[in-house]
Formats: C-alpha cells, sequence, structure tokens
C-alpha cells in the first residue's frame, strides 16, 4: 500500500476525491429540487443526447454524418445500458468522474508545481461550483472535464521521457481524442502543441509525435464513419460551420444567438433549418458537408468585408471568455440560487481562479517540468477555439482545469516569495491578480444577462406547462417577460397557458402579440392556428398553419392540423398534399396514413386510397378508421363479403361505431344472412341508432 501511495503521490489524491465526492453529494442534495436537473426536455442540448442515446441502446443508428459530437451520446447510452434510463443515475456517476477529476487535477499540479500547488489546486476544484453544477447536467461538462485532466496529466508525465513514457502519450492521446469527440474545438491543441517543439530545440516533439497518433486516429474512425454513412468526408461533426457564423455575423453578441430564421433545438439548428436556408440560397440540395461550408464562408466574408466590427466583436468575445459570469447556453448557473443554498455564497468562482491563474500560467513559463509549457499551450489554444466562434459556459468549462492547476501554483508562488519577504514580487504578483480578478467582475460587454434570466424563467414555465401547473407556469413565463417584455416566446406561451385555460381573448392577445415581435415564429402560429380550429374557424387557421410548415418543414403537428383543417374546408385535393408532406416526416404513423387514405378515397384515387389503408393496418391492425374505409370501398363495389370482413375488424377496434353497424346491416341483407343483418340491427338501435324504416316493418 505505501508503495502504492508513494507511487501516486501520498494520500494527498485520495484525500482530495473523497472531499469533491463528500461535497457533490451535499451539493446534489441541495438541489435535487431543481425539475430541469432531469426534466430534459427544457433543456435543448440535453434533450438531443438523451433522445440520441435512448436510440443507440434501441438499436437505431444515426442516420448521415454526425452533425454534433458523438462521444457524450455513447457514453450515456453505455449508463442507459448499465443503469437504466435512469437519469439521476448518470448524474451519480457524472459526480463520481468530478471527484476523480479533482484528484487527477492535484496529481498534476503536483508533478508541475509542488505540494502546497497541489492541495491548493485539488481544494479549489473540489469545491468548483461551476463545474459541479455541469455534474448534474445531463451535457457532456463532466466527461470531458476528466478527459482533458487526464490526458494533461499523462501527457505531462510523457514529456518528462520517464520510463513508459511513450505509453503515457499514447494514452494520453487516446483520451484527448475522446474529449475532442465532445467538443471538436479542443483539436487546436495538437497543432499548437507541435509548434512548440518546433519552435525550440529538443526533444519534446517525440512525445508530441506520439500523442498526436491517437488523436488523428480516433478523429479519423468518426471521420470515416460519416464517410461511410453520408458518402462525404466530415471531421468529426457537421455543426462546424454553422457554429462559426452564430459567432461571426452582424447580429453576432460573442455568446450564442440562434441564425435568423432558425430555433434553437440542436436537431433543428443543425440538421434542418440551417440546411434548408442553404438549399434556398444555393437553389439546389445540398450534403451536410456543403451546407456546412456555406455558412463557414458567410460568417468568413463577414469577417473580411467589416474588419472594424469584427475586431469590436472578438473584443466581446474575449470579454465574455475571461469574465466571471456564466453565460448559459443550456441551464443556468445563476438560476440554482433558488434551489440550492451553496449557490448563494457570492464568491466569484471562475474570476478567481482565471486571475490567480493566469498569474500562475505567466509565473509557471520558465524553468520546471515541460509539462508547464504544454498546460500554457492548451489554455492559449482552447481559449483561441472558444473566441473562434461564440462563449457560453460549457464551451470554456475545459479551461477550468488548466486554470485550476496554475492558480495553485500562483497561490504558493505569492505565499512562498511573502515567506521569503521578496515583498516585490509578491505585491507585483498581487497587484497582478487582483486587476484580473476585477477585470473578470465587471459586466461583460455584450452579455445579455436580462435575456439569460428571460430564458430561464421560461425553461421552467415550460417544464411546469408539461407538468399541468397552470399557475406556475403563469408566474415564469410572466418574470421571464419583466426581463424583457418582447420575448416571442415567452409571450406565445403565455397564450399557451390562456389557451389550455379557456381563455380565449386573453390567449388570442398574447399569441398576436407575440406573433407581431416575429412573424415567422413557426410554434406561435401553430398555437393560434389550433385556438381557431377548435372553434371552427378553419379558414383563419390554415395561412397560419402554412406560415409555421414554411418557417420549419419538419414541423409534424403542424403539418396534421393543416391537412385536418383543408379536409374540414372540403378541399381535399391540398389536403391529400399535407397528409403526404406530414408521411414524408412520420412514414410509420399509422394514424396519419388512415386519414389520408379516406382523403384519396374523397378524390376518387380508390386504388391508392385501398393501399395508404392496408399499409396502416399493416403498422397498426388496432387503426381506428382503416377497415371501415375498405369496408366502404368494397361495398359500393358490391363485394358484400369482402366488405362484411372489413367491417367485422372494424367493429372490434370501434365497438360503438354506429356508422360500421348500419354498414354492416346492409352487408349481410345483400348476403342474404337475415340473422347475422338482425343481430347487427339490434346492436344499432341499443348504440342509439336511428330506426331503419325497411328493418322496422320487418321486425
Amino acid at each position: 500500500m505505501k508503495a502504492v501511495l508513494r507511487k501516486i503521490g501520498g494520500p494527498g489524491p485520495a484525500i482530495i476525491f473523497l472531499a469533491a465526492l463528500a461535497f457533490r453529494l451535499v451539493y446534489f442534495l441541495t438541489a435535487r429540487d431543481d425539475p430541469l436537473m432531469t426534466y430534459v426536455d427544457a433543456v435543448p442540448d440535453a434533450s438531443l443526447y438523451h433522445n440520441w442515446a435512448v436510440d443507440i441502446t434501441g438499436g437505431v443508428g444515426t442516420p448521415g454524418s454526425y452533425y454534433i459530437g458523438p462521444a457524450y451520446a455513447f457514453f450515456l447510452a453505455a449508463a442507459y445500458k448499465l443503469f437504466g434510463v435512469h437519469l439521476y443515475g448518470v448524474i451519480l456517476v457524472q459526480l463520481f468522474l468530478g471527484a476523480a477529476t479533482a484528484a487527477l487535477v492535484y496529481v498534476l499540479a503536483r508533478r508541475l508545481f509542488g505540494d502546497v500547488a497541489a492541495a491548493v489546486a485539488g481544494g479549489v476544484w473540489a469545491v468548483y461550483l461551476p463545474a459541479i453544477f455541469f455534474d448534474t447536467q445531463i451535457l457532456p461538462g463532466s466527461m470531458t472535464l476528466f478527459l482533458v485532466t487526464g490526458a494533461l496529466l499523462l501527457l505531462a508525465v510523457a514529456l518528462e521521457f520517464g520510463r513508459r513514457w511513450a505509453l503515457a502519450a499514447a494514452v494520453a492521446g487516446a483520451l484527448f481524442g475522446g474529449a475532442a469527440l465532445a467538443r471538436p474545438n479542443l483539436l487546436l491543441f495538437v497543432p499548437a502543441l507541435a509548434l512548440w517543439p518546433l519552435l525550440r530545440r529538443g526533444t519534446a516533439w517525440r512525445a508530441v509525435a506520439v500523442f498526436a497518433v491517437p488523436v488523428i486516429l480516433v478523429v479519423g474512425a468518426a471521420t470515416a464513419r460519416n464517410k461511410i454513412a453520408a458518402d462525404e468526408w466530415v471531421v468529426i461533426s457537421s455543426q462546424g460551420g454553422v457554429n462559426f457564423f452564430i459567432g461571426n455575423n452582424r447580429d453576432a453578441p460573442g455568446s450564442f444567438m440562434a441564425p435568423r430564421g432558425t430555433v434553437g433545438r440542436p436537431e433543428a439548428l443543425n440538421e434542418i433549418q440551417t440546411r434548408a436556408l442553404a438549399e434556398g440560397a444555393v437553389g439546389r440540395r445540398l450534403t451536410a458537408a456543403e451546407a456546412s461550408r456555406w455558412w463557414l464562408r458567410r460568417g468568413l466574408g463577414y469577417l473580411v468585408r467589416n474588419p472594424g466590427d469584427a475586431a469590436l466583436l472578438y473584443g466581446r468575445k474575449l470579454s465574455l471568455l475571461t469574465n466571471n459570469y456564466e453565460v448559459t447556453l443550456n441551464a443556468d448557473f445563476g438560476f440554482r440560487r433558488n434551489f440550492s443554498v451553496l449557490h448563494r455564497v457570492p464568491i466569484p468562482y471562475y474570476g478567481l481562479l482565471f486571475a490567480l491563474g493566469t498569474v500562475g500560467l505567466a509565473l509557471g513559463w520558465r524553468g520546471g517540468p515541460p509539462g508547464r509549457r504544454a498546460l500554457a499551450i492548451f489554455f492559449l489554444a482552447v481559449a483561441l477555439s472558444v473566441i473562434l466562434f461564440f462563449v457560453v459556459d460549457w464551451y470554456r468549462l475545459p479551461l477550468a482545469p488548466a486554470l485550476a492547476v496554475a492558480a495553485g501554483y500562483g497561490v504558493s508562488r505569492i505565499w512562498d516569495d511573502w515567506r521569503r519577504r521578496r515583498w516585490g514580487s509578491a505585491g507585483l504578483a498581487l497587484a497582478a491578480a487582483a486587476s484580473l480578478l476585477v477585470f473578470a467582475w465587471l459586466p461583460g460587454v455584450g452579455c445579455d444577462r436580462d435575456g439569460i434570466a428571460t430564458q430561464s424563467y421560461f425553461n421552467y414555465g415550460t417544464y411546469y406547462l408539461v407538468q399541468g401547473d397552470l399557475e406556475k407556469a403563469a408566474t415564469h413565463f410572466r418574470t421571464a417577460l419583466s426581463y424583457k417584455d418582447n420575448n416571442a416566446y415567452a409571450l406565445g406561451y403565455l397564450g399557451l397557458v390562456y389557451d389550455r385555460q379557456g381563455r380565449d381573448d386573453l390567449a388570442s392577445y398574447y399569441y398576436l402579440k407575440s406573433l407581431d415581435i416575429d412573424p415567422l415564429d413557426a410554434e406561435t402560429n401553430y398555437f393560434l392556428a389550433a385556438n381557431l380550429a377548435s372553434r371552427d374557424k378553419c379558414r383563419l387557421a390554415i395561412p397560419l398553419l402554412e406560415t409555421a410548415v414554411d418557417t420549419f418543414p419538419a414541423y409534424v403537428d403542424a403539418w396534421r392540423l393543416l391537412a385536418e383543417c383543408h379536409v374540414k374546408g372540403r378541399d381535399f385535393a391540398a389536403g391529400a398534399e399535407a397528409y403526404r408532406r406530414l408521411l414524408t416526416l412520420v412514414p410509420r404513423d399509422a394514424r396519419a396514413l388512415a386519414r389520408y387514405a379516406s382523403v384519396l378515397m374523397e378524390t376518387g384515387e380508390f386504388e391508392e386510397g385501398v393501399a395508404a389503408a392496408r399499409r396502416a393496418i399493416a403498422l397498426e391492425p388496432t387503426v381506428a378508421g382503416a377497415h371501415l374505409l375498405l369496408g366502404k370501398y368494397y361495398f359500393v363495389r358490391g363485394e358484400a363479403a369482402a366488405a362484411a370482413r372489413e367491417l367485422e375488424a372494424e367493429r372490434r377496434v370501434s365497438p360503438r361505431s354506429l356508422q360500421v353497424l348500419s354498414y354492416l346491416v346492409g352487408c349481410y341483407l345483400n348476403l342474404g344472412d337475415g340473422a347475422a343483418a338482425d343481430a347487427a340491427y339490434r346492436d344499432y338501435l341499443a348504440l342509439g341508432g336511428t330506426p331503419m324504416g325497411k328493418l322496422e316493418a320487418k321486425n
């Protein structure tokens, strides 16, 4: 045991691990009432990863190339395979990984900077709340931090060229490649690291080369998979061009803002809407890679044509990257204060890490083991990779372990200088750290905190709406509007609350107010159309639904309602076309196929209608209406026996249908089976059917 402890640096890593795990469990207990911890539908990326992982566990493959890094989806699928689809189980695994990362931070700091730095760095990471917050989210943060920190530690070992340095470098590369499959922007570290040995004499190039090989192999495997699946070369994922444009256009605030004409859901934004916009501009079908390149060219074009504005934009991004405020993309770090008392302690977590870590990186560049330079290069390369796109909390999160390690050294150097009465160097380092902390604590340039608060209250409002707590939902939507009274989403969903309460006047007021701000918003157009259709105002609903499907061509509910409205208006040709579009999105929807078959029958396309009804029955034998359609078809053709078979099948599905029973009576009369006709007629009357004169006279 002593030998093992000596190899890992004594009992320190175990102590840090246990302390970090204990603190994380306490945090989990304080925050477990936060519904968005497990209500993934309100957290766009979490919803994507969760649904993707469920598909993987169910054996459903991902069509085409990946449009977002796949590593976390497979991590999540593995957890679901082991523990079932239990989100709290995943969170507990991630809390364990977070505690393990704290131990790795300790070991890395000790190797590079000594015992004092290790104690500070490990202790800081044990209680670093932004990282712990992501440990409790169904997002890649926890997994990515563990892989990145492990890779940096093993790379530091390899650069010292001790025993088994090549193995350490290779494993480091494999871990880093896995992290890059979650956050592809991390790859910028590899060429940046390669420049270091090229710019100086020495043997570091050997470790860097061995490190790079497994990174290339891991990334190459994902790229080859994309080539096989989509017949195009896509490095990891096809979202790069879109993400670059999001961070580099005339509307870009420096953080996330969905491009005009799109919604922020990643599955729609990256794969459907942005490709449709690119295809509309080019005038032809595009592959995922072609669409990504189109968006990349737009972003680069903006930077080239507007160098002054671009400089200001990158200044905003730098401000956001270094600011203490956690700029949310999914779940809001600041909003967690409503659930966890630990969030109410006013500690500048990232600000302190940035200030002390920057000082530590500067002080540690010269001298010491080569892993120090690798750590600084990692920080600079990844910081640049984030700024090239846009800045949000979990994009900059991988910087934090490196900053924690360097912060440990910054504190240890200041303490050592102070203890040795080197007042000048200690004072200079303290002044630099204090200045950086003040800078980080200032309001971030370009950071719309009111907008983030609006989005957070909106997310929680949607949760309470789904749960059926309309009063709480309305309260959260109104609070969202108190920050931003022109938020179209909050206005539209507040209208939906009033709609479900039966308050049609208020619902219409908020729907129309939302559409005044964003007339192309697909959801609000659909909500208002559904309200009108429920009041038999389909003629007014149809233009709204057409706007919804034009804006969001994959809007299944809108296509379904549009088809139904056309049918109610007796425009069967338009109804058939809407059902055809719907069925391209949901080809296995038996109910939609049955309705489509009915419309085809109305337009005289009998053979196509019969085929659609047969497909509906094959998909779902108990689907309502399909057998009735076939029964009516055969009845009109005089094929009474075939009609009776279909109608009896429909009767088993809908035993109280008067229409089915009335047709059955006619079928059995045509077949000369009076007893069966009488039995069907008695059932018909028992259900309240109108008496049939001929049979009444007979009885």
